[in-house]
């Protein structure tokens, strides 16, 4: 997919935006196991707070970085017990709140995250099919288990559709048939759909992104580039106009962090310098700047986290 990349970017059809969102991973337990989950990089940290210093927290990532969004996460954040106090105190401070979910809790926690000012829900949606959403948990569930999960997530989408911005976000691994099974139902529903690949397998997981725009008959129109991150994404659409997007993952580092890195050295690296990552470890809030390693300065005391050149680089990056 990077040479669709630069082919646009060769043709003057490349949008950069800054990177303006900060991820908060609330805790790590979840209905689901799904086997290429990263869990934010950190499969063992202990639930946020919500108190004093991630409030402080949330300011001095607005004051410093201009950052205007909250990207909840987990685990899954709906089962968190305070997530709508999360919510709230995210958008007291003036940010725009996002959330990503499985799909599997109760519609009325949904509402109330909506009552308590959540601005967009990201469904994590990677098949339509029982058996083989059995088969990307870890250990595989049975395709009853599968069946009533896509149930849950379609009874959801059908009850928050046009009640909050919606987008479903598709996994795709070894095959491309999961997206293609999904695409009718997507634009039965004119919901935004995100295509992304699978971080470990980026060359099998490429293709396949490839293989499903092909068969769809969908053609790239523009891309964008998220400065001070690895994030970038293609707009692909189709003849009679039904347009989705592919997030891809560009090489993009912070020499305060990445510079003697093994992983680096040797292309072990999927993930690159994302961005910050809010989490609570050994009872101290941390920004956790890379899902592959653990320790200083890959993830750093929220205290020590500024004066670092990693926040230092990424300040002048934005």
């Amino acid at each position: 997919m990077y040479n669709v990349f630069e082919e646009l970017l060769a043709q003057g059809k490349v949008e950069t935006t800054r990177l303006n969102s900060l991820r908060v991973k609330l805790h790590v337990p979840c209905q689901w196991t799904c086997n290429f989950c990263h869990m934010e990089g950190n499969p063992s940290s202990q639930p946020i707070r919500n108190d004093m210093q991630f409030s402080g927290a949330l300011v001095r990532f607005r004051d410093c970085f201009g950052f205007t969004e909250v990207h909840f996460t987990g685990g899954e954040p709906s089962i968190h017990p305070e997530i709508t106090q999360f919510i709230a105190k995210a958008k007291s401070l003036g940010f725009k709140v996002k959330m990503t979910t499985n799909g599997q809790s109760k519609h009325s926690r949904y509402f109330e995250c909506i009552w308590s000012g959540l601005d967009e829900l990201n469904m994590s949606v990677h098949t339509l099919d029982p058996a083989e959403l059995g088969k990307i948990m870890s250990p595989p569930k049975d395709a009853a288990w599968g069946k009533k999960a896509i149930e849950k997530q379609v009874g959801l989408i059908e009850a928050l559709n046009g009640k909050v911005r919606l987008k479903i976000n598709t996994c795709i691994g070894e095959t491309e048939q999961p997206a293609i099974a999904l695409a009718d139902f997507v634009r039965r529903r004119d919901i935004s759909w995100r295509l992304m690949n699978v971080l470990e397998i980026p060359e099998i997981s490429y293709a396949s992104l490839a293989r499903a725009c092909q068969t769809l008959g969908a053609t790239p129109v523009r891309a964008s580039v998220i400065r001070g991150s690895s994030s970038c994404s293609i707009d692909m659409r189709c003849e009679d106009g039904f347009a989705f997007k592919l997030k891809l993952i560009q090489p993009h580092f912070l020499e305060g962090m990445c510079a003697n890195c093994e992983l680096r050295a040797y292309g072990g690296c999927y993930e690159f310098a994302y961005g910050p990552r809010l989490e609570m470890e050994r009872g101290m809030l941390m920004v956790r700047n890379c899902v592959h390693r653990d320790g200083p300065p890959f993830s750093l005391p929220i205290h020590a986290y500024f004066s670092h050149p990693i926040a230092q680089q990424l300040g002048e990056e934005l």
